[in-house]
């Protein structure tokens, strides 16, 4: 955690810029892939398979999935200038991905048999 509450992490800290982070995350799933015998294990599965949950198993909005990847739209770019950045979508998508990956619940309520 970052202890001057500017930030949640305090990665920014740590690292020089995000090519850095992304270097020092690949080479730690480098070496989890080598242990789960996974060859070359990295960032961008991770991501894929992000997006992949999210849109295929828990069908999230698919432009939230494409915002939560941080990818730049030009057809929206004027639109973004007037809205004011809000990543509570962003949040619930993250929230509701690790619930279905270690739980299995998918968020959807079942109805109970009669």
């Amino acid at each position: 955690m970052d202890k001057t509450r500017r930030r949640v992490f305090k990665f920014y800290c740590m690292y020089a810029s995000k090519d850095c982070l992304n270097t020092a995350v690949n080479k730690g799933l480098k070496k989890i892939g080598e242990i789960l015998g996974i060859e070359d294990l990295e960032f961008y599965a991770a991501r894929h398979s992000w997006a992949t949950i999210a849109r295929n198993d828990l069908r999230i909005n698919k432009y939230v999935v494409h915002e939560a990847l941080n990818h730049v739209d030009d057809a929206m770019k004027v639109t973004d200038m007037y809205l004011e950045k809000d990543y509570s979508q962003n949040d619930d998508a993250n929230r509701r991905v690790i619930t279905y990956v270690l739980t299995g619940d998918n968020g959807v309520k079942r109805r109970k048999n009669k």
